[in-house]
């Protein structure tokens, strides 16, 4: 979904989503995304993968959905909403035909990048670099970025190299992990492909050689999660992500 957002005073728009036209239950609220504060009467493009569950397209158990977009920390402002647009796609669908990677965005692109806790943002250095940031974090056990995997793609033994960069935003080094989620008739299981070096509050380069588990192309759905070890609520940068396929070693 995309949108050009302006406001008359300083803040940050942010999508919900409202299941069954329920305004007050908190497990029926479901916040999908924001962005950096903007200034007043500037134009800002708001990006961002919502994911539906099974439950929520079923006609049987979801008589509405209503998304709405507001400031995050100010009842007041207002703003201007222009080139709205919202795309569907398949979980795990591949947008360019090929299998050379596994990641469908631009390593810098939000979309469809997502997080599971806290807000991901796109954010720009002083030097211009621009990366993800996810702040208002709640729980480790809670990705703080996740990306859906193309199954078609997930072929038994097939090599993908995963880099990235990251930084924790802590006085205490924290260690960020990779992990592949897979979902099927198994349920839920978790493959564990890469421990990037301790950060606090610098840059380190996560790397790894991951070789598809048997069976991952017959499952219901995939993606590639993010954790942080022993920490709740650290901000936590992302930058420079690549999942390839490794022709060398497959």
């Amino acid at each position: 979904m995309t949108s050009n957002y302006s406001q008359t005073e300083f803040g940050i728009p942010y999508l919900k989503m409202i299941h069954n036209s329920d305004w007050l239950s908190p497990d029926l609220i479901f916040p999908r995304g924001s962005m950096g504060k903007v200034q007043s009467g500037v134009w800002e493009d708001v990006q961002l993968a919502m994911t539906f569950s099974e439950s929520m397209v079923d006609a049987a158990q979801t008589n509405s959905l209503s998304l709405y977009l507001a400031p995050f920390d100010d009842g007041t402002a207002t703003f201007d909403l222009d080139a709205f647009q919202i795309e569907l796609a398949s979980v795990g669908e591949t947008t360019s035909g090929s299998c050379d990677t596994l990641l469908t965005a631009e390593s810098r692109s939000v979309f469809p990048f997502y997080p599971k806790s806290g807000i991901l943002t796109s954010e720009v250095e002083q030097d211009g670099n621009r990366f993800m940031r996810n702040a208002y974090r709640t729980s480790r056990y809670h990705p703080p970025i996740g990306h859906y995997l193309p199954l078609d793609c997930l072929l038994n033994g097939a090599v993908y190299e995963l880099q990235a960069r990251v930084r924790v935003h802590s006085s205490t080094a924290r260690t960020v992990a990779f992990n592949i989620w897979s979902e099927g008739a198994e349920g839920i299981e978790e493959y564990a492909i890469a421990n990037c070096p301790p950060s606090s509050n610098d840059w380190v380069v996560c790397s790894a050689k991951v070789t598809i588990p048997f069976g991952m192309n017959t499952k219901s759905q995939a993606q590639l999660v993010a954790l942080v070890a022993d920490d709740d609520d650290a901000m936590v940068d992302f930058d420079d992500f690549s999942f390839n396929y490794d022709m060398l070693q497959s």
